[in-house]
């Protein structure tokens, strides 16, 4: 390597360690932990708002995707981040397909639709309102 190349070379080295300092460090933390939080708390609204009729259509537990996505944040980040990425990969996919199958069908009783007020479920696909206690099912 001629000198002049060398010089050229460790100038930009030492140019992009000015650039590597404390600041950039502390800015790349930030960043590093806003996306190691970020995802997981989406992943959690996500799999909180959707329906129990597909969590139970698609196969898969909601109280236990949420938990583990929670609790792997909040006690081992980087786990927590990996869970939530094996959640938007592979389970949100089946819990939005049931979900739109679901919501297709509601008229048919595909899913068991259960009463807010006391829990009892539909008897049959045409039924409206609660046989127990009269409030009004939705869909």
């Amino acid at each position: 390597m001629r000198q002049e190349n060398y010089d050229r070379f460790v100038r930009k080295a030492l140019m992009f360690g000015n650039l590597a300092g404390p600041d950039f460090f502390i800015i790349f933390i930030i960043l590093a932990l806003f996306i190691c939080l970020g995802l997981p708390i989406w992943a959690v609204a996500d799999a909180a708002t959707r329906p129990d009729y597909a969590w139970s259509d698609s196969g898969q537990n909601k109280i236990l995707w949420i938990a583990l996505i929670a609790g792997f944040t909040i006690f081992l980040t980087p786990v927590g981040f990996v869970i939530a990425i094996v959640y938007f990969a592979s389970i949100r996919g089946k819990v939005k397909t049931a979900q739109s199958v679901g919501a297709t069908h509601a008229s048919t009783g595909i899913h068991n639709r259960l009463c807010l007020k006391c829990g009892t479920p539909a008897t049959s696909s045409g039924t409206a309102f609660c046989s127990a206690c009269g409030a009004q099912f939705t869909s």
